[in-house]
């Protein structure tokens, strides 16, 4: 679970032609990166977009993938849960 603002969220798509997002969000320490995958960019996109807007504060339920033998940061990805800090609405 990771906590922040949403700083920006970039929208591109995969060699297969999937969509995706890569969002970015402000935490008081550093700024974490995570995907949001097309069918959790179907449900989650537009709220997404507008909380990016009125800069609300959220917790995001992310997914760590670790490649055994990788000096590569971990991979981060949405697994279906915000929970909105602001105005404590919950999303599922």
């Amino acid at each position: 679970l990771v906590a922040g603002i949403i700083d920006a969220i970039y929208q591109d798509s995969t060699k297969k032609g999937k969509t995706y997002a890569k969002v970015i969000i402000k935490s008081n320490l550093d700024y974490i990166r995570f995907f949001v995958w097309e069918e959790s960019l179907d449900d989650f996109g537009e709220k997404l977009q507008l909380m990016k807007k009125e800069k609300t504060l959220a917790a995001f339920l992310i997914k760590c993938d670790v490649k055994e033998g990788s000096n590569k940061d971990p991979f981060l990805s949405f697994n279906d849960k915000i929970i909105t800090i602001n105005n404590n609405e919950d999303d599922e």
